[in-house]
């Protein structure tokens, strides 16, 4: 009771507060909203299971990025890229490095002949899909992309991963050269602790915005992008503390615990990775902000509410012949959540109320002006199970139904659109 009592207070909306004061409810909320998502589990499963792919498929990804850096001309990059991603395990991350380093240099193709060579593509690339399910679940999408929109998006990380590399190698080279440190004076150590800062921050945001199945906007990724940088960082930081200065780790675990220090710095990492993207999602969805909304399928009228405002905005999209109608737009306009709204959108599109045109959204299977109330309130209801085995009850409710039915049949998608538009509009 406590905790509700808080989380009441926490998101209620005064009428007039400081800025100052809003700004630091909006930190509150948001920090709040994160501590419970975690506390609810779904992202730390997603970073469990993201923990699992990497082991499996770190080498064939990593062997892709020596071939495609060797093809840009770059030898000698990967090594230092792992010391600086494993560097809070301390002298075990170096040796963790090195180790996967030889695993690459070892890999050859031409022993393991094509069946080997798509065993280890199917393994790289269930990382990758393993990563852009955790992605779409920060960001509540619950369609993944087309299997040829997919493979794309693959091959654009796979191709953008090694280029990142390249171009962060060649920026810390440049800057830390002493040539250039001597010119930029005392701004050097500072730039120098500051670079880490952006590469990550870059890296994390790049993959918010390319990876989702969803359009995310350039600030709702920076958010997710600083947040998480951020955090890996001094997250980082701290971990390399606890790693250099815990000996029970050691005499529990022995030689294994280099292994147990790698698998908990993993999780850690795309947990964070996770949390900038739920960060992104409350940023660019502020009718999310708010207490906690049940999971539970939406009760009938609920389900019907929510198709009629759908149907409403999709009509309104069709009559300006604007773009289709995204999942998240209407998630974060009515304030339901995707898994929750999800049966109500799949439900319109058996009725061919609603046609998806994948990733960008939905649009109208037919012209407003030949739906009825009726059809719409059908469809969100699903089939109904049958009543004759109440035949009495049975029988009042049908009657019943088609008294609702021949009521609401009269009424058309586009009056009720153009009837909501009047009203809406202010008066002269």
């Amino acid at each position: 009771m406590a905790i509700a009592r808080l989380e009441r207070a926490l998101f209620a909306r005064p009428d007039t507060e400081p800025r100052w004061r809003g700004a630091l409810r909006t930190a509150a909320q948001l920090t709040w909203l994160l501590g419970r998502d975690l506390n609810e589990g779904r992202l730390t499963l997603h970073a469990m299971s993201m923990v699992y792919s990497t082991l499996i498929a770190m080498v064939p990804l990593l062997a892709f990025a020596v071939s495609a850096l060797k093809g840009l001309g770059v030898n000698g990059v990967l090594g230092p890229a792992l010391d600086r991603v494993l560097e809070p395990l301390g002298p075990s991350g170096h040796d963790v490095a090195t180790r996967l380093v030889d695993f690459v240099s070892n890999v050859r193709t031409g022993v393991l002949g094509a069946l080997g060579v798509v065993l280890l593509a199917i393994t790289a690339l269930s990382l990758l899909r393993k990563i852009e399910a955790g992605l779409n679940e920060a960001w509540q999408v619950t369609a993944p992309r087309p299997v040829v929109a997919r493979s794309l998006e693959y091959l654009g990380l796979l191709i953008v991963g090694p280029v990142f590399l390249f171009v962060a190698f060649t920026l810390t080279t440049t800057l830390t050269h002493p040539s250039v440190a001597h010119y930029l004076g005392p701004v050097a150590p500072w730039l120098g602790k500051l670079i880490p800062y952006v590469l990550v921050v870059a890296a994390f945001t790049l993959i918010n915005v390319i990876t989702p199945n969803t359009a995310v906007s350039g600030r709702s990724a920076l958010a997710a992008g600083v947040f998480g940088g951020i955090a890996w960082q001094t997250v980082g930081l701290i971990f390399a503390v606890l790693a250099t200065r815990s000996t029970r780790l050691s005499a529990i675990y022995s030689s294994f615990a280099i292994l147990v220090l790698f698998l908990m710095w993993v999780y850690v990492s795309w947990l964070i990775l996770l949390l900038g993207a739920r960060l992104g999602f409350y940023v660019q969805n502020p009718a999310w902000r708010q207490p906690r909304i049940e999971r539970s399928p939406l009760d009938p009228a609920e389900a019907e509410a929510a198709a009629l405002e759908v149907m409403l905005l999709a009509a309104r999209r069709f009559e300006g012949g604007g773009r289709p109608l995204g999942l998240a737009e209407c998630t974060g306009r009515l304030g339901i959540q995707a898994l929750r709204l999800d049966p109500v959108l799949r439900r319109l599109g058996e009725a061919e109320l609603l046609h998806s045109v994948g990733a960008r959204g939905y649009v109208l299977g037919r012209d407003p002006a030949h739906v009825s109330i009726a059809d719409i309130i059908g469809a969100a209801r699903g089939p109904q199970a049958p009543r004759e085995r109440l035949p009495r009850l049975g029988t009042l409710l049908g009657k019943a139904e088609s008294l609702r039915h021949d009521a609401l049949t009269g009424t058309t998608l586009a009056e009720l659109a153009g009837g909501a538009s009047e009203e809406a509009r202010p008066p002269e």
